[in-house]
């Protein structure tokens, strides 16, 4: 029986997906992993990449149930591990990622984190996860996919595939128990940003859809004492709203 399932939706990117299977199979703790590839394209493209790779169970969707937060929840139901670590394609695993999220799995730890490296404009930064409080989930994610491991048997809720961002943070929030979790202090994946233009693109066409979202979220998960620091994350996004307006009763 593996120890981490690690769950990869994918849609048309195969050079990326091949880069996040090589940081998978680079290392030596395979034999405790299982990698589950969910290919969103129903001419089964991503069927030429995983099979150069053994042990690798793929999954072509077809019909209405498009999207990555499907794709994750199908994961979620056909994982046979008790851990799981979401990974999207165009995103990879860091050197002894695995060998941390195997060795967690063995302590049978329930959420277990790290900090993230950024590759943006062949540049790669670092984001340090653990300088931040952990509430601080609450006004903005920063636990990224493929920086995390759950345990399967703790989850409450699934992905919500009617969100059209940030289904992953809500997924977040939904599941973490704030008081039993475990960060290690090492960047743990890579997050693909791509160059200047690909994130102008991508920041436009999903600005509009942050709002929204966003408050979606901030309904869900009530944090009144957070209200002024929600209210000023909602600015950045050039939408005023007073924070008043964000002391949501839990009951709503």
């Amino acid at each position: 029986m593996p120890q981490v399932s690690i769950i990869i939706p994918t849609f048309q990117r195969n050079d990326k997906l091949q880069r996040a299977l090589h940081s998978i199979f680079a290392e030596q703790q395979t034999n405790d992993v299982e990698v589950m590839v969910i290919d969103d394209c129903p001419s089964m493209s991503a069927a030429s990449i995983v099979k150069h790779y053994e042990n690798v169970i793929y999954l072509c969707k077809r019909g209405s149930l498009t999207g990555p937060a499907n794709s994750r929840n199908m994961g979620i139901q056909f994982a046979r591990a008790n851990h799981i670590v979401f990974l999207d394609d165009d995103d990879f695993l860091l050197e002894d990622a695995l060998t941390s999220y195997v060795e967690a799995a063995l302590r049978d730890v329930s959420f277990f984190y790290g900090n993230h490296a950024i590759l943006k404009d062949d540049k790669v930064s670092t984001f340090d996860a653990g300088a931040k409080r952990p509430e601080d989930l609450l006004i903005q994610n920063f636990m990224p996919i493929g920086s995390f491991m759950l345990r399967k048997s703790s989850l409450k809720s699934v992905f919500d595939p009617k969100m059209k961002s940030h289904e992953d943070w809500e997924f977040l929030l939904s599941n973490i128990n704030f008081s039993d979790l475990e960060h290690v202090d090492k960047p743990l994946v890579c997050i693909d940003k791509g160059n200047d233009v690909d994130e102008d693109r991508k920041s436009i066409r999903l600005r509009h859809r942050y709002f929204a979202d966003y408050m979606c979220v901030y309904a869900r998960h009530p944090a009144p004492h957070l209200s002024k620091f929600r209210s000023l994350v909602l600015r950045g996004f050039g939408i005023s709203v007073p924070p008043e307006a964000l002391l949501f009763d839990q009951a709503e």
